[in-house]
């Protein structure tokens, strides 16, 4: 599938990306902003990325035409239960372009795949252009108290 000029191409994740995707979060900021992830120093990437190749969902998003740099990732984690938790990661050289709705939608079109029935995530509240994105691809935020984070949904069933 080629993209079309200035969109992003996203795809499942190949083992053979790994050393893409790596490259991707040793660049990334904030590190650890998100409950920790993505993980600060070098080996501890490489142990997150290694537990998601036997337990996660994946897309990488690659801008432009080329698959030469990582630009996003994105995970759906679970499922025994029919929730998958997602998370998504943009690096900061392609924040603001529309790539983390394009990788969120893919998400929620991969957990339909999946025969998911729930979408469930953290976002920090000051995470505006996070939210938007969410909110654009129908997540709710759960009731409660919140500070910090917010806990959100999408119910696919």
């Amino acid at each position: 599938m080629t993209p079309s000029p200035g969109a992003p191409f996203i795809r499942q994740y190949r083992r053979e990306d790994r050393p893409k995707l790596e490259a991707m979060y040793r660049g990334f900021e904030p590190k650890g902003a998100a409950e920790g992830l993505p993980p600060v120093r070098d080996e501890k990437i490489q142990r997150w990325l290694d537990y998601l190749d036997g337990q996660a969902h994946c897309l990488v998003a690659f801008a432009g035409e080329s698959e030469e740099r990582i630009s996003g990732h994105v995970i759906l984690a679970g499922g025994e239960d029919g929730d998958l938790e997602l998370a998504l990661f943009v690096h900061q050289d392609f924040r603001g372009q529309g790539l983390g709705l394009a990788l969120a939608q893919a998400a929620v079109r991969e957990a339909r795949r999946l025969g998911a029935r729930r979408i469930w995530l953290t976002v920090t509240t000051e995470n505006r252009a996070a939210l938007r994105i969410y909110e654009r691809c129908g997540f709710r935020a759960l009731p409660g108290k919140w500070l910090m984070e917010l806990e959100m949904e999408l119910l696919l069933s």
